[in-house]
C-alpha cells in the first residue's frame, strides 16, 4: 500500500514537474511571439517615464518645444505625445493647453508634430475648447476637417457625431477616413449605424473594421466575425479579430457562445497574430484550452499531456 502511494506520489512529481517546464517553455514562446508581434510604439519614447510625474512633467516637457529647427521634429512630437499621455491620465492644466494651442497654430497642416499637438488637444477633454472643433467639419478645406476630427476623437466628443456622420455622408475620400476613425475612438454605439451601411457597400472596409471593433459594441460582432471568416486580406482579419477581442473585453458579462465557431476555425490562420488572438478569446470565455491547441498556435513541440491552460491565453494579452 506504502508503495502504491509512493509511486503514485513520484509519478504526480514528475508529471507536475513536466507541466511546469512547459508552461516556463510557452511563458518564454509567449514573450517571444509579443516581441515579434506586438512591439510597444510608445517604448522609444525618452519621455514616457515623465508621464508618472503627472502636472510637474509639463515644465521640462513644454522647454523641448523651445527646440528650433526641422531635425528636433521628432523629438518635440514625444514630448507632446507625453503632454497628451499627462493630460489623459492627471488632467488638464490650463496654462500647458493654452501654450500647445498657441504652438500649433505655428505648425504646417501635415506631420506628425500637427497630428501629435491635435492629439494633445483632444485629450485634454475641455468642452468650452472640443465644441469648437464641431464647427469647422462643414468647412471646404479637406485639412481643416481632418485637423477637427483628430481633435474631436481623441477628446471623444459625442455631441460631435452627427456632424462627423454628416462628413462620411459627403462621401470626399480625403475627409471619410478619418470621419470613421473618429467614430470609432468615440466609442459610442449611436455612430454604429452608418459604419454597418458603409460596410454593408463595401466602402472604406479596413477603416469602417477597425471602427467597428474600437466601439466593441455587441450588434457589431456580425460584421466583424464574417470578416474573420470570409477576408482574404490577413491585415483586415487581424483587425477583425483585435474587434471581436475589444468587443468581449468590454460586455465581459454576457455568453459568446456563437463566437466559438469563427475562433476556433481562425487557429488555423496563417496569420500567426490571428491564431494567437483567437486562442486568447477562446481562454477568456471560459473555455478549456488544450495542450494541442496550444502547441499548433505558437508551434511549440513538447511531450505532457492536455490539461487547461487557459490561465496562459490570458498571460498572452496581459496588459501593464
Amino acid at each position: 500500500m506504502k508503495k502504491s502511494i509512493s509511486k503514485k506520489s513520484s509519478k504526480q512529481a514528475n508529471q507536475d514537474k513536466e507541466n511546469l517546464a512547459y508552461r516556463l517553455q510557452l511563458d518564454q514562446v509567449i514573450a517571444n511571439f509579443r516581441s515579434k508581434y506586438f512591439r510597444e510604439s510608445d517604448s522609444a519614447n525618452p519621455f514616457l517615464s515623465l508621464t508618472q510625474n503627472g502636472h510637474s512633467a509639463f515644465s521640462e516637457l513644454l522647454k523641448v518645444l523651445d527646440l528650433q529647427g526641422d531635425e528636433y521634429s521628432i523629438t518635440r512630437t514625444q514630448a507632446i505625445l507625453v503632454i497628451a499621455n499627462v493630460f489623459d491620465q492627471h488632467g488638464v492644466e490650463s496654462e500647458t493647453l493654452d501654450k500647445l494651442v498657441e504652438y500649433s497654430k505655428k505648425l504646417p497642416p501635415f506631420g506628425n508634430e500637427k497630428f501629435a499637438v491635435l492629439r494633445a488637444i483632444g485629450k485634454s477633454r475641455q468642452p468650452y475648447l472640443i465644441a469648437g472643433f464641431t464647427s469647422l467639419l462643414d468647412k471646404p478645406i479637406p485639412e481643416v476637417i481632418n485637423s477637427a476630427l483628430i481633435v474631436l476623437g481623441y477628446a471623444k466628443y459625442i455631441p460631435a457625431l452627427p456632424a462627423i456622420k454628416w462628413v462620411i455622408t459627403q462621401e470626399n475620400m480625403l475627409t471619410v477616413p478619418a470621419a470613421i476613425w473618429a467614430i470609432g475612438e468615440i466609442g459610442d454605439n449611436t455612430g454604429l449605424d452608418i459604419l454597418i451601411e458603409a460596410y454593408k457597400n463595401n466602402k472604406y472596409i479596413h477603416d469602417v473594421i477597425l471602427a467597428i471593433g474600437k466601439i466593441g459594441y455587441r450588434h457589431g460582432l456580425a460584421y466583424l466575425c464574417m470578416t474573420l471568416r470570409d477576408s482574404g486580406d490577413s491585415a483586415l482579419r487581424y483587425h477583425a479579430v483585435l474587434g471581436i477581442f475589444n468587443t468581449v473585453v468590454k460586455n465581459h458579462e454576457q455568453k459568446f457562445d456563437s463566437l466559438f465557431p469563427f475562433l476556433e476555425n481562425s487557429l488555423q490562420d496563417i496569420f500567426p497574430p490571428i491564431r494567437a488572438v483567437s486562442l486568447t478569446i477562446i481562454g477568456l470565455l471560459g473555455k478549456t484550452l488544450t495542450k494541442a491547441q496550444i502547441d499548433e498556435v505558437f508551434e511549440i513541440q513538447s511531450k505532457i499531456k492536455d490539461e487547461d491552460l487557459t490561465d496562459m491565453a490570458k498571460f498572452f494579452m496581459r496588459r501593464n
